[in-house]
């Protein structure tokens, strides 16, 4: 699928959302671009301090590593408390860190796992996802990029899903953006 499939959805506080359908699947896929004023290490720190989520990614109560691989590889698992109607998902994921120095470049890869096990009990297992974090130094500041692809499981039909698909990526950068001073 070409980048140019991307559809402009949402632009406010110099956060960039898009979605574009994706072949096989019922939802949307997201990507927002925004420039924070901060270094990368920075925001870096934040997005792989798991633990912290619930401070401020919208709807996550609690995250946490369940398996580190190494320092650039774990596994994670996040409780997602979600408005009524809908059921609170449980998704786990197996997270990869690249730094590329010479292109200045952090890469933290995310794919749908089930290493963690977390007691589920009232949450709806979220099984199939991807996605990424591309940061990139520009100057002082940093571009940050935020991807994803994901299914939340249960009976939640696409339609209402796809609402939200918008919303929520832009609450995440901007309450990063926040949580870093970028």
């Amino acid at each position: 699928m070409a980048d140019t499939d991307w559809e402009l959805a949402k632009e406010e506080e110099g956060i960039k959302v898009y979605t574009r359908e994706v072949d096989g699947w019922d939802v949307e896929e997201f990507k927002v671009i925004a420039v924070f004023n901060v270094k990368r290490y920075l925001i870096y720190n934040v997005i792989i301090d798991i633990a912290s989520y619930a401070s401020w990614y919208p709807d996550i109560v609690e995250s946490a590593i369940c398996k580190r691989v190494s320092e650039t590889e774990f596994y994670c698992y996040s409780k997602l408390d979600l408005p009524w109607p809908t059921d609170d998902r449980i998704g786990e994921s197996h997270m990869k860190v690249t730094h590329n120095k010479e292109n200045k470049t952090t890469m933290i890869e995310m794919n749908a796992a089930s290493q963690c096990n977390p007691d589920a009990e009232g949450y709806t297992r979220m099984t199939k996802g991807k996605g990424f974090w591309k940061l990139t130094s520009k100057g002082e500041g940093t571009v940050v990029h935020f991807q994803f692809l994901s299914d939340p499981g249960g009976s939640i039909p696409s339609w209402v899903i796809n609402m939200f698909i918008v919303d929520n990526p832009f609450n995440t950068i901007k309450a990063l953006k926040s949580k870093v001073g970028g």
